[in-house]
This record gives structure tokens, sequence and C-alpha cells, in this order.
């Protein structure tokens, strides 16, 4: 039971730090205020980001999307497949996933995510672009 609520704490984490950014360098493309603003788009979107914590990368087409995180050494990886929602880390052969549905319940109830600045372009995407890594065991915090 300790382990679960450790692993819904980072999940948690994971999900707001990866949803937080601040403001971009000189590049082309249109800033945004939230990653959500970009989902609802509807479009096959690249979104970067850079502030003192972190600097990552995020992918939508619809609901999918996908982000990594670069803090410190490490690569933090959240990918949402539209059902399930997975994280793993650079170097790392578990991680951990949860439903789509269940993370969204939890978020609503739990720390509000913080708005930035997110440089974005459209790009093209594929739907295997959003498939979860095979070389990665993902415990299901959900159930």
């Amino acid at each position: 039971m300790r382990l679960r609520s450790l692993v819904t704490l980072l999940m948690l984490l994971l999900s707001v730090l990866f949803l937080v950014g601040c403001s971009s360098s000189e590049s082309k493309g249109q800033v945004y205020n939230s990653l959500d603003e970009v989902k609802a788009l509807g479009k096959s979107m690249k979104c970067m980001w850079e502030n003192p914590i972190n600097k990552g990368t995020f992918w939508a087409f619809g609901e999918k999307s996908k982000t990594e995180s670069l803090v410190g050494p490490t690569t933090f990886f959240l990918l949402d497949d539209g059902t399930y929602r997975y994280t793993w880390q650079s170097d790392a052969n578990q991680g951990t996933k949860i439903r789509t549905s269940v993370q969204k319940v939890m978020e609503a109830q739990g720390a509000k995510k913080t708005g930035g600045a997110f440089l974005c372009e459209e790009t093209t995407l594929t739907n295997n672009f959003f498939t979860p890594p095979t070389d990665v065991n993902f415990f299901d915090v959900g159930s």
C-alpha cells in the first residue's frame, strides 16, 4: 500500500514537472501558455521549453502525447497513448503505468497544472510514435 502511495505521488510530481515551462529562447513557432491548449488544437504539434529546473520537448496529436524532460543528467519520459499514461527514465528497464482516466481524476483532485511558455510548431507524427518502449517493464499502479 505504501509503495502504491509513493508511486502515485511520483506520477503526480512527474506530471506537474513535465507540464511546467517558462520562457523559450528566440525561435520560430507560436507560444502557448499550457500544453492542454496545444492538445486541444487537434494537430500534430511539437513544443519545447527550458527553465532553471528542466528543459524538454512535448509532442501531441489529439489525446495522445509524449514528453521528454531533462532534469540534471536524467531524462524522464511521459507517454499517454490515450488509454494508459506511462512514465520511465533513461537507463531504466522498469517504469509505471496508470489508466489515463484515473490519472486525470487524481490531477483534478491534486495540484493545479502551472502554465508557462511553450514554443510550438506543427510537425508530422505517426501512431507508433506514441507506443511505449518494449524494453521497459511497466508496473500498473492503478490495479
